[in-house]
């Protein structure tokens, strides 16, 4: 799903920003996913991922950027993840009333050139609710422009998502009350509409409302497994005393959002 993991591998993606009251705070068997996956600008999270082929064990930082990108007809959010010995891979999200979709990625090719792929339609990760026991089901094709029409290749994905329930979390970053979700994702390569290569991977999530992934499992079709979990976190906040409009519920209207500048503490009011 929203695991850490690149695109084509593709990502999805300060603890101190928050209060120990509010990282606790217990989720309800639903839930708004727009509250879990808070892809507001400016916004960032830092990772350790122990990775297991190969093995070695990295630092990610994933950053919401303020600028949209249009991808499909469709003005995405501006998703990076990179590490110091790396270039960023920027990948392009929505999460509002049609739920977490991703509709495709930028990488730079071993010449230095950028190479975007694109989710035809936009992949669902999740619905606009995160109801305990539901399951979320996506497929189309993925097209890239590094393919060619002579190539006369194809590319196709199917997804699976389940939220299997509530689970208090203890990481680096601290201790969260969260949602736990589960995934299955297939990917494969057709020549001349015939299956050359496929392969698949499993990734579990767990999702703290306010934060977003504090910890996720990414196992992969020989069995593989990468760990990771959040360190820190950078969050956009608004001025002291004043509120910002925004949509945080996906009904296609503004709610409101306040922020103690002295406690930290956030309130929300959706309005109807």
């Amino acid at each position: 799903m929203v695991s850490l993991r690149l695109f084509f591998l593709i990502s999805f993606l300060s603890a101190s920003s928050l209060s120990f009251a509010e990282s606790l705070e217990s989720p309800n068997s639903v839930a708004l996913t727009s509250e879990y996956l808070p892809l507001i600008p400016g916004n960032s999270w830092r990772y350790r991922v122990n990775e297991a082929n190969p093995v070695a064990v990295k630092e990610y930082t994933h950053t919401v950027q303020h600028q949209t990108h249009s991808i499909n007809g469709i003005e995405a959010v501006t998703f990076t993840s990179s590490t110091t010995a790396e270039d960023p891979v920027y990948s392009y999200f929505t999460n509002d009333s049609n739920g977490l979709r991703a509709h495709g990625g930028t990488f730079l090719d071993e010449n230095n050139q950028p190479i975007e792929g694109r989710y035809s339609p936009p992949m669902t990760f999740l619905g606009p609710q995160l109801i305990v026991g539901q399951t979320q089901t996506s497929s189309g094709t993925i097209e890239s422009d590094n393919i060619r029409p002579e190539d006369e290749l194809t590319m196709e994905y199917s997804y699976s998502s389940t939220v299997l329930g509530t689970e208090t979390v203890t990481v680096t970053a601290g201790t969260f009350a969260t949602i736990k979700v589960q995934d299955r994702t297939t990917r494969k390569i057709l020549h001349q509409g015939i299956v050359v290569y496929e392969y698949y991977y499993i990734d579990t999530s767990w999702l703290a409302k306010n934060v977003g992934i504090v910890k996720a499992t990414s196992e992969d079709d020989e069995g593989f497994i990468d760990y990771s979990e959040l360190l820190s976190t950078s969050f956009t906040a608004p001025p002291s005393g004043s509120n910002i409009k925004t949509d945080f519920d996906g009904d296609g209207k503004a709610d409101i959002l306040w922020r103690n500048g002295s406690t930290g503490q956030n309130y929300l009011y959706l309005m109807d």
